[in-house]
């Protein structure tokens, strides 16, 4: 008792580590040195489009601005960093484009079907990213909660390729909503009969969503550009997309007159 930091610190220097006397001037530690102060972090890696507003009134990109200034273990962090998925998805880095004419396509046999080599595990492909993708669901106006339609998307691909295996097999995606653009529900009728009147009629509401999936995934031919990430994002939607609706009803009423 009685001392400064500084005199702790000259008599410490003289302590053998383990001591009992060193044990009992550590612990002044972290009175005279405590840790520097962390900050909130959001979205480090960048903003495709700061100036989506959340629901609480912020841009995407105050909100980063302010986290710059908010403690890192404070309440307000943990509410911006509960909705960064929705500002900013999965920064990854994205391979150049294969071009057609240098890619290598699946060999094949005598009537054109691909020959089937054993899986390697070298063949990991990935992460890659496809970007602005857009999904139409024809009966909601929007797309639900987040969290959820993001989940319930990503374990459709991965159990569709699950069911499937083929070319393509171990696909891991992560799902990332964007943005979504709800219709008026309301169509035009042509006029008919002698009162030419244009007329109108409510239909189905629906919304489009825009999001991005990154993925991993082996393939049995790394290097085709025929079976690459825009294959992954959207042969299980061409192939079984009654599947995606009825698996949507299944897991939530919300999605009951989609």
């Amino acid at each position: 008792g009685g001392r400064t930091c500084g005199t702790v610190n000259t008599l410490a220097a003289t302590m053998e580590q383990g001591s009992e006397l060193c044990t009992t001037l550590k612990q002044a530690e972290i009175l005279c040195c405590p840790l520097p102060a962390k900050f909130c972090t959001f979205c480090p890696g960048g903003i495709p489009d700061p100036t989506i507003v959340m629901s609480g009134g912020q841009s995407c990109g105050s909100m980063q601005a302010s986290g710059a200034s908010i403690p890192s273990n404070s309440d307000l962090c943990s509410e911006f960093q509960a909705v960064e998925s929705q500002c900013c998805p999965v920064s990854v880095s994205v391979p150049p484009t294969k071009s057609p004419s240098a890619a290598t396509k699946p060999p094949t046999d005598d009537v054109g079907s691909p020959i089937s080599p054993l899986p390697s595990d070298s063949d990991l492909v990935g992460p890659v990213t496809r970007s602005g993708i857009e999904m139409l669901l024809v009966g909601v106006e929007n797309a639900g909660q987040v969290s959820v339609w993001q989940d319930y998307t990503k374990a459709f691909i991965e159990d569709f390729f699950k069911k499937n295996p083929g070319i393509v097999y171990d696909v891991n995606a992560t799902v990332t909503f964007i943005s979504q653009t709800a219709t008026a529900g309301v169509e035009s009728i042509a006029p008919r009969g002698p009162v030419r009147r244009q007329l109108q009629k409510t239909s189905a509401p629906s919304v489009k969503i825009t999001y991005v999936q990154t993925t991993t995934y082996k393939s049995k031919y790394p290097d085709s550009y025929a079976y690459d990430e825009d294959y992954i994002a959207e042969e299980p939607f061409k192939e079984d997309p009654e599947g995606y609706i009825a698996m949507l009803k299944r897991l939530s009423s919300y999605y009951d007159p989609v």
